[in-house]
């Protein structure tokens, strides 16, 4: 039996929210010198987004200004098995609290994103290193 490494995740976005994913991923392609697939971006702002303080992860799944970044446009991107698990641990983990209820795992990829456009130059750099 083969396992699958990749699978396909849908994106349902605005068309800010787009936008938003493709400076996303300009910046991340810039940072590595390199060009990179749509899911390394998504895999790279999970694994920023996960690595934030609890209380931020919180203040970023409740922020209305991300609530906007979802729409009725859906988008297909391909990424690894891995990027799932990451985000339903995520959405488990602020459930429990009950700080957020039950997130969707749009909403998780979506925050996800909105953390890595304001992080810095630096901070992308060190993450394309870790996707390679």
């Amino acid at each position: 039996m083969v396992t699958r490494t990749t699978r396909t995740y849908r994106l349902t976005m605005s068309d800010r929210g787009l936008d938003l994913f493709l400076s996303c991923h300009l910046r991340l392609c810039m940072a590595a010198r390199d060009l990179l697939s749509y899911g390394s971006t998504l895999q790279a702002a999970m694994m920023l987004f996960a690595s934030r303080d609890f209380d931020e992860m919180v203040a970023e799944l409740l922020d209305p200004a991300v609530a906007k970044l979802a729409g009725d446009r859906q988008h297909y991107v391909g990424a690894s098995v891995e990027l799932g698990d990451m985000a339903r641990e995520i959405r488990a983990r602020v459930s429990e609290t009950g700080a957020v209820h039950a997130p969707s795992l749009g909403s998780v990829y979506i925050a996800a994103l909105s953390h890595m456009s304001a992080v810095g130059d630096r901070e992308l750099i060190r993450i394309s290193c870790q996707l390679r």
